[in-house]
């Protein structure tokens, strides 16, 4: 498969992306939002800092949930979404968004190799760099930002969902004739260490970082499986082999329930990194964050 070049594309992932679209919101924003908020709420604090209109990009922006969270906390900017997956872009039409958000349909890097230098003032990126070489993505977003712009993101940590990290070999050697195409692991960071080192290397300070974990609890081993494939968690696992497939999921069932599991836990990292501030700034902000840290 691989000399065939049948490994997963960005445009397979997107494909993903667009199957559970219409109810992303109601399996994994309605709780995870929450985490999306505390990013955003440390971004609100910065921008109403400046006195000008910002010009603010969200990457991989999903169904516009972050863009109308800052817009009902009054946050007037010239807002660019940006998704490869036309799914989500049309939900995020369907918001009423006003005049000054632009929906592009492309892929992070892509859209990113196409903007002038020094053009936004924050870049925000909510579940979604490890889609692409994150540090390619960042390289370029130090670009497109503007001197003293600001970049949030927020990404799972490369052991999140264990219960499926565990379940899903399995499932590969089960249906070994059944694999479509070639899917490579994402390149999730280990820790708030490796995360954070991908921003220094290009150039960002840390205003702020941590990490946490989100736990779904469910009633059953088919809720559980009904969640793991609504919320575009195993984007582009699901193209490898065929998660929805009636032989598959009932595998999956069964190996939840032998193993007594009714959850799915999500392990993440998130900052909020600047363009052009000073090194002693980055350390301070490290040793604060080395004194306070908390578990969501």
């Amino acid at each position: 498969m691989l000399l065939k070049g049948k490994t997963v594309k960005n445009t397979d992932i997107a494909a993903s992306y667009d199957k559970v679209s219409k109810n992303y919101e109601r399996y994994y924003l309605d709780t995870m939002h929450r985490h999306n908020d505390r990013v955003l709420n440390l971004l609100i604090n910065k921008i109403r800092e400046k006195q000008d209109k910002q010009s603010i990009l969200d990457l991989a922006c999903g169904t516009g949930y972050n863009t109308k969270y800052l817009l009902s906390r009054g946050i007037e900017a010239d807002y660019t979404l940006v998704d490869l997956s036309k799914g989500m872009l049309e939900v995020a039409g369907e918001r009423g968004m006003d005049s000054s958000v632009s929906l592009v349909n492309k892929d992070m890097l892509s859209f990113l190799k196409e903007c002038p230098g020094e053009y936004f003032d924050i870049v925000i990126c909510m579940w979604a760099i490890k889609y692409q070489p994150p540090q390619k993505v960042i390289l370029e977003c130090e670009r497109v930002l503007k001197k003293n712009g600001l970049m949030a993101v927020i990404v799972n940590t490369c052991d999140t969902l264990p219960q499926m990290r565990r379940l899903y070999p399995k499932l590969v050697v089960y249906n070994r004739r059944s694999i479509k195409k070639v899917m490579f692991d994402l390149p999730n960071p280990k820790n708030k260490k490796e995360f954070a080192g991908w921003f220094t290397k290009a150039g960002f300070c840390i205003d702020e970082l941590d990490d946490g974990r989100q736990i779904f609890c469910f009633k059953n081993a088919k809720r559980l499986v009904e969640f793991l494939n609504s919320t575009g968690a195993l984007a582009g696992y699901d193209t490898m082999l065929d998660l929805r497939a009636d032989t598959i999921q009932r595998q999956m069932v069964s190996y939840f329930k032998k193993n007594n599991i009714l959850i799915a836990e999500h392990r993440f990292v998130f900052g909020v990194f600047e363009k052009g501030k000073s090194r002693e700034a980055t350390c301070n902000a490290v040793k604060n964050d080395r004194q306070q840290r908390y578990t969501l």
